[in-house]
């Protein structure tokens, strides 16, 4: 699941670079920091560094485009369009919807 949930942040970070905007409900902030105690800690995927973020994407670039194209990427704006990311608590994104099933 882990692994699942990471690839979507990556092609949400994937789609910001490349269209400008996310439509799977995961958009990148970054880390502002302003005088006065006003700093804000940023969202998304994290990378060690640029080079490791923009080698990462663009090692997954074909799978994002792949899945894309899928019926079960419409699904997914559709589920996140419908239940949109809430709870940002000190720059954490929580998912609105339940992330267990209902048997556990």
């Amino acid at each position: 699941m882990e692994y699942v949930w990471r690839f979507v942040r990556l092609a949400s970070r994937y789609e910001e670079d490349v269209h400008g905007t996310t439509t799977i409900g995961f958009p990148g902030v970054p880390f502002s920091e302003s005088p006065g105690d006003t700093s804000q800690l940023g969202s998304g995927i994290v990378f060690f560094d640029d080079v490791a973020g923009s080698r990462e994407v663009m090692a997954n670039t074909s799978r994002i485009e792949g899945w894309r194209r899928t019926a079960t990427y419409r699904m997914f704006q559709e589920v996140s369009n419908k239940c949109p990311i809430s709870n940002v608590q000190t720059g954490f994104l929580t998912p609105a919807w339940p992330t267990s099933s209902p048997s556990e």
